[in-house]
């Protein structure tokens, strides 16, 4: 549910779907008779997930590092270039390739738990050497 508002039922385009998620997870959650005390810690949790924010609770660390580890390695991979539009329109490869390049430099330093430090450095490295493998198969991103 902490990515909620990144579909059209709920997202708001002027807002950050986290801010957006965390308002309209409530009544969803309620309905499904989730404890109304424990909505805090989920909101906090959505607010928080995306690695350019800094979570506090433990809940949210965790989410959030589990989120940012998904940009990287074999999921980042597959999540970013399945975004490309197949009709020419954007995002397009190139643009998606710089994405995985903008995540090797901004992701690693914005995760917080130790069970997310243990898996950087795997998950950097199968990122890297896609990378490199791209880089030498399409004249440095050229061909793209």
């Amino acid at each position: 549910m902490h990515d909620i508002a990144a579909f059209p039922k709920w997202d708001f385009p002027k807002q950050d779907h986290s801010d957006r998620g965390a308002e309209v997870v409530g009544p969803l959650l309620e309905e499904m008779g989730f404890p109304k005390e424990k909505l805090p810690a989920v909101r906090d949790a959505i607010r928080t997930h995306m690695y350019y924010r800094k979570p506090d609770k433990p809940e949210a660390v965790y989410l959030h590092d589990a989120d940012a580890l998904d940009w990287l390695g074999a999921i980042g991979i597959v999540r970013a270039f399945a975004r490309v539009d197949p009709n020419g329109g954007g995002p397009d490869a190139p643009s998606m390739a710089e994405s995985l390049e903008k995540n090797l430099r901004d992701v690693p330093s914005k995760v917080f738990s130790a069970a997310g430090q243990a898996r950087l450095p795997a998950l950097i490295a199968e990122t890297r050497k896609f990378m490199d493998s791209l880089r030498s198969q399409t004249s440095n991103l050229k061909a793209l």
